[in-house]
């Protein structure tokens, strides 16, 4: 939650719309669009597609899903991610590259790297210290995007000396609506509270 927070909380200020119904989030597919027509509109491939429910902390409990299509998008994503309210309506979408080919970064490179969700649509978080999580969010219009990567360390001899690099992982983009941003912020505020 709060990590959603820190994401999220700088592109959202002040009070605002919360329906925004119609908000462009990705390639014509906008913000409360029935998710049948966004498949339509996207190209997503005809099949019976099944809900899973979204369990990742400060989503809305038990009211938003999301239904996964394979598939090749922005050129090296295999994976895209309608996300969906309890009526079945795009709330935001999300791209995953499974299988990013070889990306490296060094250990320095990803010192700051102390995140630990790497995917908030499939609730994905690193299970180790030998991994780093590099997240970052921009504001495009009426839409928040969060850039996430996860690097997994791997360390190599060289002469007498180990040499730690991290190679990528996973790479995910999602695109969430700020009416749905302000929503998100307001659950993870109530569950922090609690805590």
């Amino acid at each position: 939650m709060r990590e959603l927070q820190s994401l999220l909380s700088p592109h959202c200020g002040g009070a605002g719309d919360l329906n925004g119904a119609g908000a462009k989030i990705y390639n014509g597919a906008t913000y409360l669009m029935d998710a049948e027509q966004a498949a339509t509109i996207l190209n997503l491939p005809r099949s019976a597609p099944s809900r899973v429910p979204v369990a990742t902390s400060g989503f809305p409990k038990n009211s938003v899903y999301y239904i996964g299509y394979d598939g090749a998008f922005e050129g090296h994503f295999n994976r895209l991610y309608l996300v969906t309210d309890t009526a079945n309506k795009v709330v935001a979408i999300q791209l995953v590259d499974e299988h990013p080919k070889g990306r490296w970064k060094s250990a320095a490179a990803l010192a700051a790297a102390t995140w630990s969700t790497y995917n908030f649509i499939n609730t994905r978080m690193r299970a180790s210290d030998t991994a780093r999580v590099q997240a970052l969010s921009k504001r495009q219009g009426n839409i928040i995007v969060i850039d996430t990567q996860v690097y997994q360390r791997v360390r190599t001899r060289v002469g007498r000396t180990n040499v730690d690099r991290y190679e990528e992982q996973e790479d995910a983009k999602l695109f969430i609506p700020t009416p749905f941003a302000r929503i998100i912020l307001h659950c993870a505020q109530i569950g922090l509270s609690k805590t």
